[in-house]
């Protein structure tokens, strides 16, 4: 896991071998990829939640986080703007502040339209509960 502080930057293109890592103040602006995204290890009290949540039973939805985050930990990158405001995944974010966590992995998007942010937000809450789970694939390792 990086060290507090840290930030690695990823060019996000057709090659995923394309990836520049540095270090650095956290507070210091990175220079953003081509496509403007860069994945950086911020704290969490950095981050700025939504004014409003999207969907409904939230609470429930954190404590589930927070179980399987006890269990498995925190992998998957949080979708943010420039200014570190949480475009999706609010909810894994508060669970892991529970946990204890003080730094995560957020993706930074520096060229989302403020139209962009809603509609990728209401997109992942309607694509949240589309499909079922495959029973029968159900194997791990």
């Amino acid at each position: 896991m990086p060290k507090p502080g840290s930030r690695i930057q990823k060019t996000i293109k057709p090659k995923i071998e394309d990836v520049e890592f540095g270090g650095g103040d956290e507070l210091e602006a990175p220079n953003p990829a081509p496509n403007n995204k860069v994945i950086e290890f911020v704290a969490i009290d950095r981050l700025k939640m939504p004014r409003r949540p999207l969907r409904k039973g939230i609470e429930k939805r954190i404590q589930k986080h927070v179980l399987f985050q006890d269990e498995h930990g925190f992998h998957i990158p949080v979708s943010t703007d420039e200014n570190f405001e949480i475009i999706a995944d609010e909810e894994r974010v508060e669970a892991a502040r529970r946990r204890g966590q003080t730094h995560i992995h957020v993706i930074r998007h520096f060229d989302c339209t403020s139209v962009q942010k809603k509609a990728l937000r209401l997109f992942e809450v309607k694509i949240a509960g589309d499909g079922e789970l495959d029973v029968e694939k159900q194997t791990f390792g």
